[in-house]
């Protein structure tokens, strides 16, 4: 584009016979029912290109597909010009989950090392030939065992509460996609 032309220009799909300046384009095209395409494209002088884009409709399977491998990306996936909230959602539970995973890896690293502590008193307990020293060793594994049981009830909550969160994100991101494209759809209908 030259310096006498408008830096941006918004038309209406489909668009024929578009004569443009050579130089360097950036398109874009963006429909709150498909994915955006974002493109560049070099005119040049004295070519004549047809360009072609396929739009691919968005699908609440896709949506569903996209939270299930990283929770939050089906909720930004479906969001839109029209709907911006959708993308708040979806880092709302990009956040939630990278927190959820630090606090798994966290719970689970201590159950590790409550789990090595009660092997190491246990093989204490089992070398102890004097009953004064199998009562010390045996009240001191007990113990080591408490605190490695009371680490994993709390690694195996975190854990549940983890995949609840990312099961949850697919499936909000599915049915809420459902709700915002079937009111669209009937919106569309009544206009």
């Amino acid at each position: 584009p030259t310096e006498w032309m408008d830096s941006e220009n918004e038309e209406r799909l489909p668009i024929y016979d578009k004569e443009i300046f050579e130089g360097d384009y950036y398109i874009s095209i963006e429909d709150p029912r498909y994915e955006k395409i974002d493109r560049h494209y070099v005119a040049s002088r004295g070519e004549f290109d047809t360009l072609r884009f396929d739009l691919v409709e968005k699908t609440p399977v896709k949506a569903f597909w996209k939270s299930m491998i990283i929770p939050g990306r089906g909720q930004i996936y479906s969001s839109s010009v029209n709907n911006k909230k959708r993308s708040i959602i979806g880092y709302a539970f990009i956040t939630g989950a990278a927190g959820a995973t630090a606090m798994m890896g966290s719970a689970w690293g201590d159950y590790s090392t409550a789990k090595n502590e009660f092997d190491e008193a246990n093989q204490e307990y089992l070398k102890q030939k004097l009953i004064e020293d199998v009562q010390v060793a045996r009240s001191i594994a007990e113990q080591k065992n408490s605190m490695m049981l009371e680490k994993q009830s709390t690694a195996l909550l975190i854990s549940g509460v983890w995949s609840l969160l990312w099961l949850g994100s697919a499936f909000e991101a599915w049915y809420n996609f459902c709700l915002l494209y079937t009111s669209d759809a009937a919106d569309e209908e009544d206009s």
